[in-house]
């Protein structure tokens, strides 16, 4: 996560968005810890089991 952030920054950009499994709470809460915020969901995205994916937002400074 560290050298994803890294190369972000290096590479000027604004923002990192990723998808995780709406049931995948602490991988949702290990995401937030790094500074990502639920930004909103994508319905039914899961094909094995149509299950929704919270998309989360890091602003970079």
């Amino acid at each position: 996560m560290y050298e994803m952030i890294r190369f972000a920054h290096q590479n000027e950009a604004r923002f990192i968005f990723l998808d995780v499994r709406r049931s995948n709470e602490p991988a949702q809460h290990l995401y937030q810890k790094f500074g990502f915020e639920k930004a909103g969901v994508r319905k039914r995205y899961y094909s094995d089991n149509q299950e929704d994916a919270i998309i989360m937002k890091k602003v970079l400074e």
